[in-house]
């Protein structure tokens, strides 16, 4: 069964394209592991599914006319959406250079990575406890539905810590997460 993952330390608007750029992958059936930074073929197509999804033609096209030249920081504003999508949608309607794009790209790729060093960074200093960042990535809807399956004894302790990548110990601590959160499985 096909699976999207997305890496919870990217913002909400980079997560967005991604799920829709691999939707595209599963609807034509293409291989999701890729290079997004070059122009061309699967991935080309890929992105621009995305980004008509996020950005519709008409829309950008309608902000254009109104508001003059656009730059990829006031598109991702305008639809909340990652700078580097709105710099994808650009390029799909004509508005930059593929050489634009690339650059734009680069930096952005640049800034991501400079972001997580200074994630990684705050969280030696600190950061979340692994039980919260563990119920954020994998969703506490998903941590409370494995927890439900182990105490109505559907799976065994070890299998729901095996299932949520998490040591026996910890499962209290999840546990607690999801309801602190609310959240009904």
């Amino acid at each position: 069964m096909p699976v999207i993952v997305l890496n919870g330390a990217d913002g909400l608007g980079a997560r967005q394209f991604t799920l829709f750029h691999e939707l595209a992958h599963l609807l034509s059936r293409t291989s999701a592991v890729c290079d997004v930074w070059r122009e061309g073929g699967v991935e080309a197509r890929c992105n621009e599914f995305a980004a008509d999804l996020l950005m519709p033609r008409q829309a950008v096209a309608d902000l254009l006319v109104r508001d003059g030249p656009t730059t990829p920081d006031f598109l991702a504003t305008q639809f909340k959406v990652s700078r580097s999508a709105a710099a994808v949608r650009l390029r799909t309607l004509g508005r930059i250079t593929q050489e634009q794009l690339d650059a734009y790209l680069r930096e952005a790729r640049e800034a991501a990575i400079a972001q997580r060093e200074a994630a990684k960074s705050r969280e030696q200093k600190g950061g979340p406890s692994p039980h919260l960042l563990k119920v954020r990535n994998l969703g506490p809807r998903f941590v409370g539905t494995v927890l439900d399956a182990m105490h109505d004894e559907r799976i065994s302790v070890t299998d729901a810590a095996q299932i949520l990548e998490s040591k026996v110990q910890a499962l209290d601590k999840l546990e607690a997460e999801v309801d602190r959160r609310g959240v009904a499985s």
